[in-house]
């Protein structure tokens, strides 16, 4: 029982840590796009990003549970 709690323990350290760096890349481009373009292309980023996300939660299976609505690439 410890070992599996040291396990998970460990694997959410290790995705915690990646997402606070993403979150941290993210927040960066986030300043320079509206440093260098204005608020509408920081819009239109995050409108990019999303789709992206919704696809490929879609291409891999979470939206439509176990049929994916894309081929997997």
């Amino acid at each position: 029982m410890y070992f599996l709690y040291g396990f998970c323990r460990d694997i959410f350290g290790f995705w915690l840590v990646i997402f606070c760096f993403h979150s941290f890349c993210l927040l960066k481009l986030f300043v320079q796009l509206v440093h260098k373009s204005g608020i509408n292309a920081l819009y239109r980023f995050i409108a990019d990003q999303w789709i992206n996300v919704l696809v490929n939660q879609a291409r891999i299976g979470i939206i439509g549970g176990n049929t994916p609505l894309f081929l997997p690439v």
